[in-house]
């Protein structure tokens, strides 16, 4: 395949999805989604390993992925990783987000296809997150919303727990 590559996103405060989503705080899963679509901009990428966050309920504070990037040059994946991070630190109350991608070891690892690997960032990047609708009621009040809470890609498959919320059964459903 070629070189290989871990992508780092981490340092972000993280949070309780029922009570901070709301908040200008970034998903790392979300953020990984972006990182590794950009990355893919420049070069085709097969995935290896994907983990990010630990409980649906909570918003990922870190997320990591392992991929062989084909013609990978690091100096170009981490100016991709700097842009990120300054997007991330500007847009989000994140002051100490940290993107990285660095040359890893990952001799005998399975890889995904480059067309699953792509199926996979899409789902990261297109996979709904955060509030979806407040309340006419109450101002100021979360209606409906959801996170992306865990993500994980190893040898037995991929696997992403969302914590749903709402108040109107409808809308959760």
């Amino acid at each position: 395949y070629g070189p290989c590559v871990k992508l780092t996103v981490e340092g972000l405060q993280g949070g309780h999805s029922g009570v901070e989503i709301h908040k200008k705080l970034a998903n790392a899963n979300k953020i990984m989604g972006i990182f590794l679509s950009r990355v893919r901009e420049l070069m085709p990428l097969c995935m290896i390993k994907l983990s990010g966050g630990s409980k649906d309920n909570a918003i990922p504070r870190s997320c990591m992925a392992t991929l062989v990037a084909m013609g990978s040059n690091i100096e170009r994946i981490n100016a991709v990783a700097e842009q990120l991070q300054a997007e991330i630190r500007a847009n989000f109350d994140e002051p100490e987000a940290v993107v990285r991608g660095d040359d890893v070891d990952a001799l005998g690892a399975n890889a995904l296809s480059t067309k699953d690997s792509e199926k996979l960032i899409a789902l990261l990047c297109d996979a709904p997150n955060g509030v979806q609708a407040w309340s006419r009621d109450i101002e100021g009040l979360v209606q409906t919303s959801l996170n992306l809470g865990a993500a994980e890609l190893d040898q037995t498959g991929l696997r992403l727990t969302f914590a749903v919320r709402s108040s109107v059964n409808r809308e959760k459903r």
